[in-house]
């Protein structure tokens, strides 16, 4: 998912090809969501049936109505000339002529409950029904073999087939969760010239156990060469930043470039001062898991630098409450990263953190943060491998963002970091 997208229009398309990884070789039930078995199980070795006494959760996605003029709409919406040019909807507008209805929900919990599954979430806008229960009954209901998998050293989860469930299916996109594959972060840390990862280090007399993100450091004199260019340049650098009195620290974390440099390098002080900071505007981040020092670290963030004091919020959606905080692959930075580099290129705007419960329901966290329209910018700063994921998966995050478009939401992600990780 290393597509960027501008009011829900894609750059570059979200799945333009449709993956059949891990379809059975029998032919799928007629009454089959299509697509839902994800690619990585073609490359991973299958360790066996998961623990049937264990509980998970899955989370089954409808079908939006309408889907032809809903597209039309959106195209719409962002072409100039058109009567529709920047006719925003609200939710309730996008709901009653697009979304699912209430009665496709409660055929959907009906049919769960009588599975003897227990509907754990509905979401506000009746895009999905979360629900959980052993894996020996999910494998029952959805007809499929849910195995443990090894890639790479990494287990995980997954469906070997795609699922089916008789008539209720009829309106069903997609039922994630069967498999945990899920996203992953997109940071790249710096590292000592040795090859080695600098050390995530707390500023101990502002931040005990925080973070303060930097990156990009040099050391002394150093001669780059840039790969495919043939173009070499030679900087100067230290190990170690300074701290508010310009006095050498070293238990400050590696130096890097601060923002300063960074609204320089990008033309911002004339926006600047223009008056165009991002008052006015709220900056919405999506992220798995989060930082337990988030606001904290933000602020020492801000307070060294100079810049104004972030006006910060974190979200739990409803049903992520019980958050396990903590440095799951990586989150921590990245929640630390995008928080305080988001208000150091947008001083003036609001920050508001949507934190998922885990890496695999980040659409739903994207899905609240619409519905509640939390800000008019929603940034993601992580991905997968397409042809890893899960297709229908994909095809359904597509439609939150055009649910998003609909209403002049910006959504974007991140795009770039690793190219096409052939």
């Amino acid at each position: 998912m290393r597509t960027r997208y501008l009011r829900g229009v894609a750059v570059a398309g979200l799945i333009s090809m449709a993956f059949l990884a891990g379809r059975a070789s029998a032919a799928p039930p007629s009454d089959a969501v299509k697509n839902n078995v994800p690619g990585f199980i073609q490359k991973a070795i299958d360790k066996g049936p998961v623990d049937p006494a264990a509980r998970i959760s899955v989370t089954v996605w409808l079908d939006l109505r309408n889907q032809g003029q809903l597209d039309q709409l959106v195209q719409q919406q962002h072409q100039k000339g058109s009567d529709n040019f920047h006719k925003f909807l609200t939710q309730d507008q996008f709901n009653a002529s697009f979304g699912p209805t209430a009665q496709e929900v409660k055929s959907l919990t009906n049919w769960l409950n009588s599975h003897n599954l227990t509907v754990e979430a509905v979401a506000e806008n009746n895009m999905y029904v979360r629900a959980n229960g052993t894996v020996a009954d999910i494998s029952k209901s959805f007809h499929v073999q849910i195995d443990t998998f090894d890639l790479g050293g990494q287990t995980y989860r997954s469906n070997r087939s795609d699922p089916s469930m008789g008539a209720v299916g009829a309106h069903v996109a997609a039922v994630t969760g069967l498999d945990d594959y899920g996203f992953q972060p997109n940071h790249v840390a710096g590292r000592e010239p040795d090859g080695t990862p600098f050390p995530m280090v707390p500023v101990a007399s502002l931040a005990p156990n925080g973070f303060f993100f930097e990156g990009h450091c040099l050391f002394g004199v150093q001669t780059q060469t840039f790969t495919g260019t043939g173009v070499s340049a030679t900087y100067t650098g230290n190990r170690y930043g300074a701290d508010i009195n310009n006095t050498a620290l070293g238990t400050l974390p590696p130096c890097g470039y601060q923002p300063s440099e960074m609204q320089t390098a990008y033309n911002m002080n004339a926006l600047y001062a223009g008056g165009f900071d991002g008052a006015g505007e709220t900056i919405v981040i999506v992220d798995a898991y989060g930082s337990p020092t988030i606001a904290e670290d933000a602020a020492v963030f801000s307070a060294i630098y100079g810049l104004p004091a972030i006006d910060f919020q974190l979200v739990r959606a409803p049903g992520l409450q019980q958050n396990p905080f903590g440095a799951a692959r990586g989150w921590d930075t990245e929640t630390t990263l995008d928080v305080e580099w988001a208000h150091a290129m947008a001083p003036g705007a609001k920050i508001a953190l949507v934190v998922a419960t885990d890496r695999a329901s980040l659409d739903e966290a994207i899905n609240y943060a619409v519905v509640h329209h939390l800000g008019n910018t929603i940034s993601n700063s992580w991905s997968t491998i397409e042809g890893f994921g899960n297709p229908a998966q994909l095809d359904r995050v597509n439609r939150i963002l055009q649910m998003a478009a609909a209403q002049g939401i910006d959504v974007n992600f991140s795009s770039g970091d690793f190219g096409d990780e052939t």
